[in-house]
């Protein structure tokens, strides 16, 4: 019989005599903490050593002897001086134990007692033989002894809770009552005198009876149990569970030649396992996906097979089935084999044997390996998808024409001003939500395109609950069936309010270039009468002063010339305000040009209650600038105040202030309109970004001016408090310094 050289260790630190482990030429193979304490080395050396180059010299004879003795299976006890570290001689009891593996000398078990003073020599075998009970009783194997009338005598834990038992139930009992009747045991061919050679092995499979009731197969595997003269007083045995070798075998027996063959034609992989994990039988298939012949399978755990982590998994699932007698279905599990990753779906069914027991389970596995690799390319691909809708600024929807019911991405949402929570939901958010003067029109087209009559394509306005109108361009497409009747429609809405605008302001922009070029030809014709009128003027006056009539009349003819030099100062100032030379730069008289652009609009100012008001510095400072773009800004500037003070209840008062540190020039206009709120402010300068009424403000004014202050090397900043007013300042580099070149932006 073939006992582990480990067998003993789990418990030799618990004991309190030494013990060692010889192989077959006495070297010490093994040494606990007591042993090596004893003999004051530390365990690493003393493994290693011959067993007689620890004894004294006188004792090393007479325990060769005594290993011989041993060699032949002879367990006995006799009193050494071993020879301890520091040249000390310790007198104990040595007691070996010979092992036996194959009927061959393998080595030995010693068990070393330190001799006391007053303790006899003749109790060494009693306490040696007691010694190697409580080695037998705290084994960790299946180890149990047997008198000769096959009585157990001795028995380790490990085989007494193998069959379910305590050590005492076990004890003085007939081994033969545990052992199934169809199966034999036989022991009168131990007897003494019989012709039993001391080195047999006895080697069987039998049925054990477990409580309380069960039965399991186990190997066992016996040699000769000698007393302390040699003798043969029973058998000592060593019993392994083969239940799970076992049902294998029964389940080929019970299986047909065509279930076998119909079990290994299957694509599927087709397993049985039973109650502790063991795999009894799987199919071609699974053997070939696993790369594992089926008879390194078979019998194996899902613990011998797979990484612990995997393990633990299936073992889990199994358990789950087992306990609830439920079979669990599509279970998805992924399974490392040598071709790769494989993706599995597994149904586990609980297998229930003719008495209603659990014994396993019964597993059927599909290769979806494919199928998951095709959801993997479709989701990554609904990610592609999902960045470019969100890149492109697309909302999708779905509309189900059979329920009427509508799905919409985030983005749709956030086009028609909704949340999840708040939606109304469906077609009727759709409907909700368009402007009330494209709704019919929109409506319509719709149901143009379910009809098969056009494409829907268009454009329409949406109006969300705080009143913002979006601009919005939908496309869609219509899915019929067979019959040709519609069943889903299917679209995407982009948000084209800033292409709208864009196009707006550009309209405008063309009307006001239009318009500037034929102001500025206006402006050239009015001037030649203007010269023949003052001219004309002049003359009058020189000759009325000779006569009666000219101290009456030249009171009306000076008037008269300031009214054609207001006209005059006017005309020169719309042609300053439509020059077509956007890009060159001069010196520039900041005074002079917001009082030109003053002139401009301060009559129409006047007629609708509004002062304008200027505080200038004592000397008018200069500055590079373009004056066409820089009278463009004053003209915004004033018309933003203009709107912010109309609806003042008080009177509106615009404020133009000019003031120069000799390094840089600062203009602010204030108002005392309405104000802008500060959740505003950050986003006033931003293109198409506007706090005025829908129809009226483009939200471009402010973005130009910001990006031709910046073309003049200046900067801008905006202060405003709601119900309090506006100011806006303007920083320019005065002509006295050396200016930096900047690049001019290109919004204009």
């Amino acid at each position: 019989m073939n006992f582990e050289n480990d067998r003993y260790r789990a418990i030799t630190e618990l004991v309190h005599e030494g013990i060692l482990e010889l192989d077959k030429n006495a070297t010490i193979i093994y040494a606990n903490s007591k042993m090596a304490h004893l003999l004051g080395f530390a365990k690493n050396e003393v493994v290693g050593k011959t067993f007689f180059s620890l004894l004294s010299d006188i004792d090393r004879k007479n325990a060769e002897n005594y290993w011989l003795q041993c060699q032949q299976g002879m367990r006995a006890g006799i009193d050494v001086n071993f020879q301890a570290k520091d040249g000390s001689q310790i007198l104990s009891q040595l007691h070996m134990v010979p092992q036996i593996d194959q009927g061959e000398f393998s080595g030995a078990s010693a068990v070393v007692t330190e001799e006391k003073q007053g303790t006899r020599k003749e109790s060494h075998l009693i306490v040696g033989e007691d010694k190697f009970t409580l080695l037998i009783k705290n084994s960790r194997h299946p180890i149990f002894i047997l008198s000769l009338e096959g009585i157990i005598i001795s028995v380790s834990r490990a085989f007494a809770s193998n069959l379910n038992y305590k050590i005492e139930d076990l004890l003085g009992k007939p081994f033969s009552a545990f052992i199934h009747h169809e199966d034999t045991f036989d022991l009168q061919n131990l007897a003494p005198d019989s012709s039993f050679s001391k080195n047999r092995v006895i080697d069987l499979e039998v049925r054990l009876k477990s409580y309380p009731g069960l039965w399991k197969w186990h190997h066992v595997n016996g040699i000769p149990h000698l007393d302390t003269g040699g003798n043969i007083c029973g058998l000592e045995c060593y019993a392994a569970e083969i239940e799970g070798k076992k049902n294998i075998e029964r389940l080929r027996l019970e299986m047909s030649a065509d279930h076998e063959l119909m079990l290994n034609a299957s694509p599927a992989f087709i397993f049985y396992k039973d109650k502790n994990n063991r795999f009894i039988h799987i199919n071609n298939a699974l053997a070939s996906a696993m790369g594992i012949p089926k008879s390194d399978i078979e019998g194996k755990t899902t613990w011998d097979l797979y990484p612990t982590d995997a393990a633990e998994n299936y073992w889990e699932d199994d358990k789950k089935v087992m306990e609830s007698r439920v079979p669990r279905l599509n279970i998805i599990e992924k399974m490392e084999t040598p071709h790769g990753v494989m993706w599995l779906r597994t149904d586990k069914i609980p297998h229930i044997d003719d008495r209603g027991e659990v014994i396993g389970i019964i597993g059927f596995s599909i290769d979806i390996t494919e199928l998951k690799q095709a959801e993997q390319n479709l989701y990554s691909l609904t990610q592609r998808l999902q960045i470019a809708t969100q890149s492109a600024n697309l909302g999708i929807w779905d509309w189900n024409i059979i329920d009427n019911n509508m799905i919409w991405d985030d983005r749709m949402l956030e086009l028609y001003g909704h949340t999840r929570e708040s939606s109304p939901g469906g077609i009727l958010a759709w409907e909700s939500g368009l402007h009330p003067d494209d709704r019919d029109r929109t409506i319509e087209e719709c149901q143009a395109a379910l009809r098969g009559e056009k494409d829907f394509k268009t454009n329409f306005r949406t109006l969300n609950s705080q009143g913002r109108v979006r601009h919005i361009k939908a496309d869609g497409i219509v899915l019929r069936n067979d019959k040709g009747e519609p069943l889903r429609m299917i679209g995407v809405n982009s948000d084209i309010t800033d292409q709208v605008n864009m196009q707006a302001q550009l309209l405008q922009t063309s009307k006001l270039a239009s318009i500037g070029t034929l102001a500025a030809g206006v402006a050239h014709e009015i001037n030649n009468p203007l010269a023949i009128i003052k001219s004309n003027l002049f003359i009058l006056g020189e000759k009325l002063k000779a006569t009666d009539l000219g101290s009456k009349l030249g009171m009306l003819i000076e008037k008269q010339e300031r009214a054609v030099d207001r006209i005059a100062t006017i005309v020169r100032s719309l042609r300053n305000f439509s020059r077509s030379d956007t890009d060159a730069t001069e010196l520039i008289d900041i005074h002079q040009a917001i009082t030109e652009t003053v002139n401009l609009c301060e009559a129409i100012y006047k007629k609708s209650g509004l002062t304008i008001q200027t505080e200038f510095a004592s000397k008018s400072p200069f500055v590079k600038a373009n004056l066409g773009k820089l009278e463009q800004v004053i003209m915004n500037f004033m018309s933003n105040a203009k709107d912010a003070t109309e609806s003042n209840t008080n009177e509106g008062v615009i404020t133009i202030k000019t003031m120069d540190d000799g390094e840089c020039v600062r203009i602010k206009f204030s108002d005392n309109g309405i104000g802008i709120s500060k959740s505003d402010i950050p986003h006033i300068l931003d293109p198409f970004f506007t706090t005025k009424p829908p129809g009226k403000g483009t939200g471009l004014g402010l973005s130009i001016s910001s990006s031709i202050i910046s073309g003049f090397g200046g900067s801008l900043s905006i202060e405003s408090e709601v119900g309090l007013g506006t100011c806006i300042e303007v920083k320019l580099p005065s002509a006295k310094v050396k200016i930096k070149p900047r690049r001019m932006p290109g919004v204009i």
